[in-house]
């Protein structure tokens, strides 16, 4: 069977924004200590739609409300290729914000609301269906910096990914104003490369020093997955049909994710959220963040650059 490279026979952009807002408009919040409205209704949702278009779902829940949703389609040969996303958000202050965090509204070209980025945005994409490159050169160890500062408004979180990291993200001491504090604690979100480990953690005991304990909130490893075979050629293949001037290059995400829980079953890993973003768009600062929105003409993008390679695959 030849691979054609050709126009989709339906255009996928056209109801990916609509299903970007509609998951926004469902609050999904996690604040981690299961008080929030949970994913059920959201899960619901996304389970309504593949019924719809012949898929029987399956939802599971690990407590109340902390709902996930199972689906299949197609047949049995060939090797299987698992689609991830998930459905809750983080919290979102409505006082700190220009729109309503859950209004999925559109202005100025953008989708705005909790998860445009993180990762509603891919949900709806989903449900629709190198360095050295860039630069011309070979990258080393002492000219990365220099290389990553080629990707503009993308280098700052690429530089986060050539070296481990520490971010003190919590601080809490004393019970009263006039009482000096016997004791303080501190939070770090601590990210280290794959295969440093040790090194990492040896750098915070000695920057620490003596006196101080360390316990874990949350203590797990570093994930990488090498970057050939059919299924990378074919995400090459997708981007290029969309855009043929595109670079395609590899990198290590900085932020956590649910390939860590896969890759413990012996699963290789991609991140595949393909969208064309403004070069003036400091896209990753949106992460997590206030005014949380996503580029209209990038999820449509997004949608027929996903849906070719789900038929490549």
């Amino acid at each position: 069977m030849s691979e054609t490279t050709g126009a989709p026979s339906y255009d996928p952009s056209a109801e990916v924004v609509d299903l970007c807002r509609d998951l926004i408009r469902i609050d999904t919040t996690n604040a981690g200590d299961s008080d929030g409205p949970g994913e059920r209704k959201a899960a619901e949702h996304v389970a309504a739609l593949l019924s719809d278009a012949g898929i029987e779902p399956e939802i599971y829940e690990s407590e109340p409300g902390r709902a996930s949703l199972l689906a299949r389609w197609g047949g049995d040969e060939g090797e299987p290729l698992l689609v991830h996303g998930h459905l809750d958000v983080v919290p979102a202050d409505a006082a700190d914000w220009q729109v309503d965090p859950f209004s999925g509204e559109i202005q100025d070209g953008y989708v705005w609301g909790r998860g445009a980025v993180d990762m509603k945005d891919f949900d709806a994409v989903v449900l629709l269906a190198t360095v050295a490159d860039l630069a011309g050169t070979e990258a080393t160890p002492e000219n990365a910096e220099a290389l990553i500062e080629e990707f503009g408004t993308a280098a700052r979180m690429l530089s986060a990914v050539i070296r481990n990291t520490a971010n003190p993200t919590g601080l809490e001491a004393g019970y009263k104003v006039n009482v000096v504090p016997g004791a303080a604690h501190a939070q770090l979100d601590g990210r280290f490369l794959p295969g440093y480990e040790d090194e990492f953690f040896g750098t915070l005991r000695d920057l620490l020093g003596e006196g101080v304990d360390i316990d874990f909130i949350s203590h797990q490893g570093a994930v990488e997955t090498p970057y050939e075979g059919d299924l990378v050629r074919h995400m090459e293949q997708a981007l290029l049909a969309e855009d043929p001037d595109a670079l395609v290059s590899p990198y290590l995400m900085p932020g956590g994710t649910d390939g860590k829980h896969w890759a413990k079953l012996g699963m290789d890993c991609y991140g595949f959220a393909p969208l064309r973003l403004p070069a003036d768009l400091d896209f990753t600062a949106l992460f997590h963040g206030v005014d949380e929105r996503v580029p209209v003409d990038a999820l449509e993008f997004g949608a027929r650059v996903f849906d070719r390679f789900l038929d490549l695959v």
